[in-house]
Protein backbone atom coordinates (compact mmCIF):
# COMPACT_ATOMS: atom_id res chain seq x y z
CA UNK A 1 0.00 0.00 0.00
CA UNK A 2 2.33 2.66 -1.65
CA UNK A 3 5.28 1.49 -0.20
CA UNK A 4 4.66 1.20 3.62
CA UNK A 5 5.01 -1.81 5.48
CA UNK A 6 1.38 -3.99 5.79
CA UNK A 7 2.92 -6.58 8.87
CA UNK A 8 -0.82 -7.07 9.50
CA UNK A 9 -1.50 -8.55 5.55
CA UNK A 10 -1.30 -11.94 5.48
CA UNK A 11 -1.40 -14.05 2.04
CA UNK A 12 -1.01 -17.34 3.08
CA UNK A 13 -1.93 -19.62 -0.81
CA UNK A 14 -3.55 -22.97 -0.82
CA UNK A 15 -4.82 -23.64 2.60
CA UNK A 16 -7.20 -25.90 3.92
CA UNK A 17 -8.24 -23.72 6.91
CA UNK A 18 -10.61 -21.02 5.19
CA UNK A 19 -12.60 -20.56 7.55
CA UNK A 20 -9.45 -19.60 10.67
CA UNK A 21 -8.19 -17.43 7.96
CA UNK A 22 -12.05 -15.32 7.64
CA UNK A 23 -12.43 -15.80 10.87
CA UNK A 24 -9.34 -13.67 11.93
CA UNK A 25 -9.89 -11.19 9.01
CA UNK A 26 -11.67 -7.78 9.25
CA UNK A 27 -13.06 -7.57 6.25
CA UNK A 28 -13.30 -9.07 2.64
CA UNK A 29 -12.01 -8.01 -0.88
CA UNK A 30 -12.85 -9.01 -4.27
CA UNK A 31 -11.68 -7.66 -7.22
CA UNK A 32 -13.09 -10.16 -9.39
CA UNK A 33 -13.96 -8.92 -12.93
CA UNK A 34 -16.55 -11.85 -13.88
CA UNK A 35 -17.83 -14.57 -12.14
CA UNK A 36 -21.43 -15.70 -10.52
CA UNK A 37 -21.92 -15.78 -7.04
CA UNK A 38 -18.68 -17.11 -5.89
CA UNK A 39 -17.97 -19.33 -2.84
CA UNK A 40 -15.65 -17.24 -1.47
CA UNK A 41 -18.36 -14.32 -0.98
CA UNK A 42 -20.93 -16.75 0.82
CA UNK A 43 -18.18 -17.68 3.44
CA UNK A 44 -17.07 -14.34 3.85
CA UNK A 45 -20.61 -13.87 4.73
CA UNK A 46 -21.05 -16.48 6.97
CA UNK A 47 -18.81 -15.10 9.39
CA UNK A 48 -19.94 -11.65 8.67
CA UNK A 49 -16.69 -9.48 7.12
CA UNK A 50 -17.68 -6.23 5.62
CA UNK A 51 -16.50 -6.45 2.24
CA UNK A 52 -15.36 -4.16 -0.85
CA UNK A 53 -16.36 -5.61 -3.96
CA UNK A 54 -16.20 -4.90 -7.98
CA UNK A 55 -19.48 -3.86 -9.29
CA UNK A 56 -20.01 -7.05 -11.02
CA UNK A 57 -24.15 -7.99 -11.35
CA UNK A 58 -23.36 -10.80 -8.69
CA UNK A 59 -21.72 -8.50 -5.91
CA UNK A 60 -24.39 -5.65 -7.23
CA UNK A 61 -27.07 -8.87 -5.94
CA UNK A 62 -25.62 -8.96 -2.58
CA UNK A 63 -24.79 -4.93 -1.88
CA UNK A 64 -28.45 -4.69 -3.15
CA UNK A 65 -30.26 -6.61 -0.03
CA UNK A 66 -29.05 -3.83 2.61
CA UNK A 67 -29.70 -0.03 2.05
CA UNK A 68 -30.02 1.19 5.80
CA UNK A 69 -26.75 0.90 6.71
CA UNK A 70 -23.03 0.36 4.70
CA UNK A 71 -22.00 -3.46 5.17
CA UNK A 72 -19.31 -2.73 2.22
CA UNK A 73 -18.14 -0.68 -0.85
CA UNK A 74 -17.59 -0.88 -4.64
CA UNK A 75 -14.27 -0.54 -5.61
CA UNK A 76 -12.43 -0.15 -8.86
CA UNK A 77 -9.71 -2.63 -9.01
CA UNK A 78 -8.07 -0.95 -11.69
CA UNK A 79 -7.65 2.15 -9.34
CA UNK A 80 -5.02 1.37 -6.53
CA UNK A 81 -5.86 4.71 -4.69
CA UNK A 82 -10.00 3.97 -5.21
CA UNK A 83 -9.24 0.40 -3.43
CA UNK A 84 -6.79 2.28 -0.61
CA UNK A 85 -9.42 5.10 -0.09
CA UNK A 86 -12.08 2.58 0.23
CA UNK A 87 -10.16 0.02 2.68
CA UNK A 88 -10.13 3.34 4.92
CA UNK A 89 -14.10 3.89 4.09
CA UNK A 90 -14.41 0.20 5.60
CA UNK A 91 -12.41 0.73 8.65
CA UNK A 92 -14.93 3.30 9.50
CA UNK A 93 -18.19 1.80 9.32
CA UNK A 94 -19.47 0.02 12.49
CA UNK A 95 -18.14 -3.17 12.40
CA UNK A 96 -20.17 -5.06 14.93
CA UNK A 97 -23.50 -3.87 13.07
CA UNK A 98 -22.33 -4.27 10.01
CA UNK A 99 -21.43 -7.88 10.27
CA UNK A 100 -24.55 -8.57 12.56
CA UNK A 101 -26.35 -7.80 9.46
CA UNK A 102 -24.24 -9.60 6.74
CA UNK A 103 -24.46 -12.79 8.79
CA UNK A 104 -28.48 -12.28 9.22
CA UNK A 105 -28.40 -11.69 5.38
CA UNK A 106 -26.34 -14.99 4.82
CA UNK A 107 -28.73 -16.96 6.96
CA UNK A 108 -32.09 -15.49 5.20
CA UNK A 109 -30.91 -15.84 1.73
CA UNK A 110 -27.64 -17.35 0.87
CA UNK A 111 -27.03 -20.47 3.24
CA UNK A 112 -26.86 -23.84 1.73
CA UNK A 113 -29.83 -24.86 2.77
CA UNK A 114 -31.90 -21.99 1.35
CA UNK A 115 -29.79 -22.44 -1.39
CA UNK A 116 -30.55 -25.94 -1.61
CA UNK A 117 -34.55 -25.29 -1.05
CA UNK A 118 -34.27 -22.45 -3.92
CA UNK A 119 -32.35 -24.98 -6.35
CA UNK A 120 -35.20 -27.52 -5.35
CA UNK A 121 -38.12 -25.43 -5.97
CA UNK A 122 -36.56 -23.86 -9.30
CA UNK A 123 -36.19 -27.82 -10.58
CA UNK A 124 -39.81 -29.04 -9.49
CA UNK A 125 -41.09 -25.61 -11.50
CA UNK A 126 -38.99 -26.85 -14.50
CA UNK A 127 -40.20 -30.48 -14.33
CA UNK A 128 -43.63 -29.17 -13.77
Amino acid sequence: LNDRKANNIVLPGFTTRVYDYLKASDFYISTSEVEGLSNAILESMSVGLPMLLTQIPAHEEVMRNVKDIAIGYFIDNNNADDVIENIHRLMEIDYEEASGVIRMLYAKKYSAQVMSNGYMTAYIDLLS
